[in-house]
């Protein structure tokens, strides 16, 4: 066993991440930005981390314990932004639930040993990435002007938290912990 890559993130399901999904494509194949097609649509609670194989069911019961102290909730969609020259974005509203998961997440995740030393930075600002690190400028300024013309107020129902790993080239969710309804 080797050492694998990992994140944790709210990945929604359905038809809005079949939506964000033909967003991220159309971005993708437009202004020529491949990164963020590795990973489904998601919202990133902490990033990426190498750890060995075997210790991935400690993770999954640590995410598992964690989630358990969560009921499900809502988050708001509002539009788009972006982190100028590199990220465009589906920005969301604050929302103290999903701070207090993210918090509850790191906290729990920075116990286990192997990751104390995890670089993660301490502000934390949601959002769902659409395309990212590997276009032009002008690309990025392209897309930014057709972004401006679209709306995206939508609810996303966060029932629970996935654990994802890097397989061949791509991000995939490997578990899903439910918040539990009766928390």
């Amino acid at each position: 066993m080797g050492k694998q890559r990992y994140y944790v993130a709210i990945v929604p399901e359905g038809e809005i991440q079949t939506y964000l999904q033909e967003l991220k494509l159309h971005i993708s194949e437009r202004y020529q930005t491949k990164a963020a097609m590795k990973s489904p649509a998601h919202l990133t609670l902490f990033p990426p981390f190498e750890v060995d194989e075997n210790m991935e069911m400690l993770l999954r019961q640590t995410l598992d314990r964690t989630v358990a102290l969560f009921q499900p909730f809502d988050l708001r969609t509002n539009n788009f932004d972006y982190f100028p020259p590199r990220v465009a974005f589906v920005a969301v509203e604050h929302n103290e639930q999903l701070d207090k998961l993210e918090r509850a997440v790191r906290h729990h995740l920075k116990e286990l040993s192997f990751l104390r030393s995890t670089k993660i930075q301490s502000h934390f600002h949601p959002h769902i990435t659409l395309g990212n690190r590997d276009w032009t400028p002008e690309h990025f300024e392209e897309c930014r002007r057709e972004l401006q013309t679209m709306t995206f107020l939508e609810k996303i129902a966060v029932q629970d938290v996935c654990l994802l790993r890097y397989i061949g080239s791509q991000w995939e969710v490997i578990h899903r912990s439910k918040l539990p309804e009766n928390a």
